[in-house]
């Protein structure tokens, strides 16, 4: 069982590394795990810095649940900085995540 365990991480990391002949500033992968991490360390604006690529790529289950999360604690942050214009935007986005969250537990 560790064996399989090891080997499905090796694969997905293999999945979401960047090549670095791709990208000319390669960066270290962020996975949703780390980004959930961010956001409980109240990191909010490092994880929404980092989940908004990874969504705008891959929209399945987990990203789209931390997208909603971290989108959530960012409109907080907007409100309470004062960022109205922005929390409004914000918003309506959350509005667009809200079926897409109703619809992982199908």
């Amino acid at each position: 069982m560790r064996n399989n365990m090891k080997d499905a991480i090796k694969r997905e990391q293999n999945d979401a590394s960047i090549n670095s002949a791709e990208c000319e500033h390669a960066r270290p992968t962020v996975t949703v795990k780390d980004i959930f991490a961010l956001r409980k360390q109240g990191k909010i604006e490092e994880a929404y810095e980092a989940i908004r690529p990874i969504y705008r790529e891959h929209k399945g289950k987990f990203t789209t649940l931390c997208m909603f999360w971290v989108a959530s604690d960012v409109f907080k942050l907007r409100l309470e900085q004062g960022r109205v214009e922005e929390a409004e935007k914000i918003y309506e986005a959350l509005k667009r995540l809200v079926p897409k969250v109703d619809e992982i537990d199908e």
